[in-house]
């Protein structure tokens, strides 16, 4: 997110960032604000790209739910289609299903990024970009067919890790106490979990998505 966030900057020259994460040897005319409450979001100027790490967490914060400067979702659904503000909204979830329903129902573009080869300190990744509403589909039932729209590859050099810190973004979550979250049930409710039937696979099924995990 920061490695694309960085080139736009170097791209745009009049851009705004609004983010919860600490950046570092951005463009010096980059214009960069912290995000604290929904209301950063709506009160951003033009021409705005927006990084939430955690989008996940953050959004189960009742400071962005139900918090004094909370924004209805309607209001904030708003926001996210409005192209006129010329406003781009990036956020990392460590799952798909970590994101709020309504929220993935406005996403419109998924980047699923992976370290590879698998190891918790390797610097190449890999980048695969879907459609939104045909990833949630098939994130839900991995036997629906999923069409790969890009593909790309980078390296985590030193430059690219010395843009940004979230040693800001750990401090203010573990500032907060459990009663400035939602509980469980809000959390599941948002999510859109509550009413999931879930269903055995009979063996033809198992055996296709086997296949389909394997062609992937």
């Amino acid at each position: 997110m920061v490695h694309y966030a960085y080139q736009l900057a170097k791209q745009y020259k009049s851009l705004s960032i609004v983010t919860n994460l600490q950046l570092k040897h951005f463009p010096k005319r980059t214009n960069i604000l912290p995000l604290r409450t929904a209301q950063d979001i709506l009160n951003a100027p033009d021409n705005t790209l927006v990084l939430i790490d955690e989008i996940g967490t953050i959004f189960n914060s009742r400071d962005f739910s139900s918090g004094k400067n909370s924004i209805p979702k309607f209001l904030f659904q708003h926001l996210c289609q409005c192209r006129k503000r010329h406003i781009m909204i990036y956020g990392t979830t460590q799952r798909w299903n970590f994101l709020d329903k309504q929220l993935r129902d406005i996403t419109d573009t998924v980047y699923v990024t992976r370290s590879w080869f698998p190891h918790p300190f390797t610097r190449m990744c890999t980048v695969r970009r879907y459609d939104a509403l045909e990833y949630d589909a098939a994130y839900s039932n991995p036997l629906l067919p999923l069409t790969l729209l890009a593909g790309s590859v980078y390296v985590q050099t030193d430059k690219l890790r010395r843009l940004y810190s979230t040693d800001e973004l750990i401090e203010n979550m573990l500032d907060k106490s459990p009663d400035e979250y939602l509980t469980d049930d809000e959390v599941m409710k948002n999510r859109g979990e509550l009413d999931v039937n879930v269903q055995e696979i009979d063996r033809k099924s198992r055996k296709s998505y086997k296949k389909k995990r394997r062609a992937f």
